[in-house]
């Protein structure tokens, strides 16, 4: 065992890893990554009502402690359980967001999302609201979030359909479409019907930026006010 200084953790030797790795045979080397992806991914998941909150920053050092843990299981994820790749990338893209790795956030929401077409629908548009949110510049985006719209749309999912709306909105004002970003509006309306206060709060502010663009100042301060 070799203790680290920096992190405050025991680690085996990279030779007493690769013995130990030798030694597993195919189906017990399968159960065991699949159970290492089991805990690491409910350990994720159980962390994700504390990222707003005055803990965030021991969360970030545990997560930041288990980075390659994470990865690692995450990359098992996107060979062998298309699901639970989604359930990752989902749960692993506040941090790395936080952590400005968003080439790495962004690419592992993109895999999760080409390996699970048939996932449960609640499940995938949570995953490409978070997508298209992501990568608001690229071409991608915009097809994200109108997957996300059809979907929500498809299932009645109203919140979804808000969130699809919001999303288009932002990727349009970022592309200088400032009409086509009214989007916003309708968005706004459900937020409203569903008494979503977090919706209508990033909402009123985008519309407000929304309005700033526009030179539409007094109707900027009315969104903020």
């Amino acid at each position: 065992m070799e203790w680290n200084e920096t992190s405050g953790r025991y680690r085996l030797h990279d030779l007493v890893r690769l013995f130990a790795s030798a030694k597993l045979s195919p189906p017990r080397r399968a159960i065991d990554q699949k159970r290492h992806a089991e805990y690491f991914l409910a350990k994720l998941e159980a962390t994700e009502p504390y990222l707003g909150g005055r803990d965030l920053g021991y969360y970030m050092d545990l997560f930041k402690a288990e980075q390659y843990n994470m990865r690692a299981a995450l990359k098992w994820s996107l060979e062998n359980n298309a699901e639970m790749a989604l359930r990752f990338a989902y749960s692993l893209s506040p941090f790395w967001n936080i952590l400005g790795q968003l080439n790495e956030e962004s690419t592992a929401l993109n895999a999760a999302l080409e390996k699970a077409p048939e996932a449960p629908m609640k499940l995938r548009m949570r995953v490409l609201g978070r997508a298209a949110l992501r990568q608001p510049n690229s071409k991608r985006a915009k097809e994200l979030a109108e997957q996300h719209l059809e979907l929500s749309r498809e299932t009645g999912a109203e919140l979804e359909e808000a969130w699809a709306l919001e999303n288009l909105g932002i990727i349009e004002r970022t592309r200088g479409h400032l009409q086509e970003a009214r989007s916003l509006e309708r968005a706004l309306v459900i937020f409203q019907q569903k008494n979503d206060k977090n919706g209508m709060a990033r909402t009123l502010l985008n519309l407000c930026v929304l309005a700033i663009d526009q030179d539409e100042f007094d109707s900027a301060l009315k969104f903020v006010t």
